[in-house]
């Protein structure tokens, strides 16, 4: 089964954002397991700012240290910038 979730980082804004990780996080208290955390980025959007690394830093203290083991990143549309 693969959850699609609101990205971070809204348009609408912090506010948004916050709403989007309190889905996210009560949805996956709803599940039994977890085998894989997959995290999409644009290589070309830099959206590592100070509420995404909150979020994530939450995400991260709700999993168990061996769903770390499981955390993927991956590049959408990196051929534009040629895979850099």
């Amino acid at each position: 089964r693969l959850i699609d979730t609101p990205g971070m980082g809204d348009t609408r804004g912090i506010e948004q954002d916050a709403i989007n990780i309190d889905h996210i996080l009560t949805y996956l208290g709803t599940l039994s397991h977890l085998h894989a955390v997959l995290f999409v980025l644009k290589p070309n959007v830099s959206r590592m700012n100070i509420f995404f690394r909150s979020c994530l830093q939450q995400l991260f203290t709700y999993l168990t240290p061996h769903a770390y083991e499981n955390i993927i990143f991956a590049f959408s549309s990196a051929r534009s910038t040629f895979y850099a």
